[in-house]
């Protein structure tokens, strides 16, 4: 039987926390521990998790002052003596028979890291299924996914001298998870959703329509990491490509002004970090065509990429174009969607 440490930041986030710790008590093995890590809550979590929790013999309870989720995820890993990490977000929670199913994989296996299909709960009556994709051996494919820690179960062994930023940042899993994937020598994958993430409350952070730009403090961390050669090149081109020539230069408004200055942003922050970035095997067709599956638009990203290395405002107004588009089908689909709704209900009728 592996161990496993459920590893769970905290911070004004009580009733959803219960959710989360009761999804897995009833799943615990004698070997696994639960570490809540309480970051400077102020809503009763710390007297809550005193009370009820400090004498249970699975489970470690932290406080600290609010310094955010990667230094409570960091005060966690040093109290961790297991074979596996699982980091859970507290407002998340697991399926009934994710340990299960976990250990009859990892009994046989014992994979460094292991992909956990997951859900969306999007609202209270619907839920997005995310079962895995892609294929956790092409690792240069799994740099283009997007690294969350809670979807994988990860070996005690692979963070020796590896730790999350402790500045109070987001996007804080870019500048650590994927140096995780870089080290794992062994990979595999539960295909079936073992995690529910939960976004159908407002304290989710992914709600918050104010795009953050902290991701270039947690890619400036990462480099840090490139540099003690813990990233190939290869592995770091990717991600650079991915986050900020498929993912960052389109997090503008339907704006030509804002789409530019957002994506000169991109062309110096590229250029500073990344030489030679626009000879990118990844922004040729034939080479970014195997990720379809992974990234939506993925090849008329990566023409538009080349247009970014040559000329920023000419690929602004093709981010334009692009982004219109997309708004003028999504209106026609909704108009088309709701005049079929109207005339089936008048078939019904009459």
């Amino acid at each position: 039987m592996v161990s496993i440490s459920y590893i769970i930041p905290t911070f004004n986030n009580l009733e959803l926390l219960k959710r989360c710790i009761y999804s897995i008590e009833p799943q615990l093995k004698s070997e696994d521990k639960i570490i809540i890590i309480n970051d400077g809550s102020n809503d009763g979590t710390k007297e809550y998790l005193n009370e009820n929790f400090t004498k249970k013999r699975n489970y470690i309870i932290l406080n600290q002052p609010n310094k955010g989720s990667g230094s409570a995820r960091n005060l966690g890993l040093e109290r961790c003596d297991t074979d596996y990490i699982w980091f859970v977000d507290a407002d998340d929670f697991l399926v009934a028979d994710a340990r299960d199913r976990i250990n009859e994989v990892l009994e046989s296996n014992h994979y460094d890291l292991l992909f956990i299909g997951y859900s969306i709960k999007i609202n209270s009556s619907e839920i997005e299924n995310k079962e895995i994709q892609y294929d956790p051996q092409e690792k240069i494919g799994l740099f283009m996914t997007e690294h969350y820690p809670w979807n994988k179960v990860i070996s005690k062994k692979l963070f020796q001298n590896i730790y999350f930023p402790n500045e109070n940042i987001r996007f804080q899993d870019q500048a650590t998870i994927p140096v995780i994937i870089s080290k794992a020598r062994t990979l595999g994958a539960i295909s079936k959703p073992l995690y529910i993430y939960d976004m159908s409350h407002p304290n989710n952070i992914s709600k918050n329509s104010k795009k953050n730009k902290d991701i270039y403090a947690a890619f400036l961390y990462l480099n840090k990491h490139y540099k003690k050669q813990n990233l190939k090149k290869e592995e770091i081109e990717a991600l650079y490509i991915k986050k900020f020539i498929f993912d960052e230069a389109y997090h503008s408004n339907i704006n030509i002004l804002k789409i530019y200055l957002n994506l000169r942003k991109v062309y110096h922050f590229l250029e500073a970090n990344m030489s030679n970035w626009g000879k990118s095997a990844l922004l040729k067709q034939n080479e970014i065509s195997k990720y379809n599956h992974i990234i939506k638009y993925v090849q008329l990203k990566a023409f538009i990429g080349k247009v970014i290395s040559i000329s920023p405002l000419a690929a602004s107004f093709l981010i334009f174009f692009f982004k219109l588009s997309k708004r003028v089908i999504f209106f026609i689909w909704k108009k088309s969607s709701g005049i079929k709704y109207l005339m089936n209900i008048r078939s019904r009728i009459l």
